[in-house]
């Protein structure tokens, strides 16, 4: 009927992957919100119970298929098809994603009123688990020098470790990258 309003958010990968590190990864938990970190550590042979480190997580994620990968680290471009002609609205996450959700209300009939700022953070929940602090804070420093930063600071931090990980993620998420426009630093991509 045309009365359909498909949308869907994107993000950037290189922020994304860091985000459901620090949220899903980093306190070590074998269960922790839908990601079992047992795996990665068995396929990266590490021991039962230590912290995955960044570089690590971003080698597991680089070996796995489209497929078979846990949904948090899914390309986007595979889940849901995005940078295609699907949506209405692909709304981006670190530019327009609360003019967008506004809009779609609008068009649902709905109260802006409904959009709450407040979401969840990843690098908060970090900060208040001991784990996840203690991880961090063995790849990127003390505490202090990175609790109240946002994911896109603490990504150019965890990103600067050496092994080329940018280079990883652009590899591992190209169609996102293409598609998207996405680009880290120092990596060229399509204009958005």
């Amino acid at each position: 009927s045309g009365r359909a309003l498909t949308f869907t958010a994107v993000r950037n990968p290189w922020e994304r992957l860091v985000s459901a590190y620090l949220g899903k990864v980093a306190d070590g938990s074998d269960e922790a919100n839908g990601v079992n970190t047992s795996i990665i550590r068995r396929f990266l042979g590490m021991p039962v119970g230590k912290p995955v480190p960044f570089h690590k997580f971003l080698e597991f994620v680089s070996k796995q298929p489209d497929s078979q990968i846990n949904v948090h680290f899914m390309p986007q471009s595979f889940r849901c098809g995005v940078g295609t002609s699907h949506y209405l609205i692909q709304s981006r996450i670190e530019t327009s994603f609360e003019d967008d959700v506004k809009l779609m209300l609008r068009a649902l009939g709905e109260s802006e009123d409904l959009f709450k700022e407040k979401h969840i953070s990843s690098t908060e929940k970090c900060a208040q688990s001991e784990l996840c602090t203690a991880n961090l804070e063995a790849q990127i420093g003390p505490k202090a020098t990175w609790d109240g930063d946002g994911t896109a600071e603490i990504a150019r931090k965890l990103y600067k470790a050496g092994h080329d990980l940018p280079e990883i993620v652009r590899q591992r998420y190209a169609d996102d990258t293409n598609l998207l426009g996405y680009s880290w630093p120092g990596h060229d991509s399509v204009a958005p």
